[in-house]
């Protein structure tokens, strides 16, 4: 049976073969260079009854892409390739390496940050449930 660390790992393995990316963590890292970084974030669980002897077990994670402020003209831009990327490298692998029975992104969002670094950096948010059965 996986693991919610079985399931980051699946996750930063897909991001970091993601084009556009140049490195994946299976955490939120504490300090970002200028490089395009993917973090993740294990924000909890839920889970109901299903069959007789088990439950579905929904995990959420949030998937953070960090992208460096050179040019504020291309950067909307770059997200949205970038955003698409991580989008199709999900889609590609509905199961995430096996780690769970499916999962769905419930929400892509593009933000700005100003990170204690004083660096600015483009986001790319999205909340992602992984969902498996267990048994009870």
């Amino acid at each position: 049976m996986s693991s919610v660390s079985d399931i980051k790992d699946a996750i930063k393995t897909l991001m970091a073969a993601t084009s556009g990316v140049d490195q994946a963590f299976d955490y939120m890292p504490r300090y970002i260079d200028k490089n395009v970084t993917v973090g993740i974030f294990y924000e909890g669980a839920t889970f109901e009854p299903a069959e007789v002897g088990s439950h579905w077990a929904r995990y959420e994670f949030t998937v953070t892409a960090f992208i460096y402020m050179y040019d504020e003209k291309t950067i909307q831009e770059t997200q949205e390739t970038l955003g698409n990327s991580i989008l199709s490298a999900l889609r590609a692998d509905i199961s995430l390496t096996s780690t769970c029975l499916y999962h769905n992104v419930d929400r892509l969002r593009n933000d700005y940050v100003q990170l204690g670094n004083g660096n600015i950096y483009a986001t790319i948010e999205l909340t992602l449930t992984a969902t498996k059965e267990e048994d009870t």
